[in-house]
């Protein structure tokens, strides 16, 4: 019988990278509602802040969704590479870009 020859894993820091914004998102949510705006101009400067970080979000994703799919793109066809992290943070990436710009938009 022949060796088995381990993949490569391509596509790591993609995936990881979801986790942690979502994580960034989940935080800055919390801090944005929690948050005691002074002023009589308190709901303006919460959607202010909920808009900024919404599109902030949307544009990180955007960033990691173009990188992995350059990942996907590149390595997919070299049989001693896995690039299943590269494909599934592209997806992932994608659908939060989609979500976040859908959330920005709703009423």
């Amino acid at each position: 019988m022949g060796e088995q020859v381990e993949k490569k894993i391509i596509g790591k820091v993609p995936y990881i990278a979801f986790f942690i914004g979502i994580l960034m998102l989940i935080l800055l949510l919390i801090y944005s509602y929690t948050e005691n705006y002074a002023g009589g101009w308190g709901d303006l400067s919460h959607n202010i802040m909920l808009g900024l970080v919404l599109l902030a979000f949307a544009l990180y994703c955007l960033l990691f969704f173009i990188y992995s799919l350059y990942l996907w793109a590149v390595y997919h066809k070299q049989p001693n590479l896995d690039v299943s992290p590269a494909n599934w943070a592209m997806r992932l990436h994608g659908l939060a870009v989609i979500s976040a710009l859908l959330w920005f938009f709703a009423d």
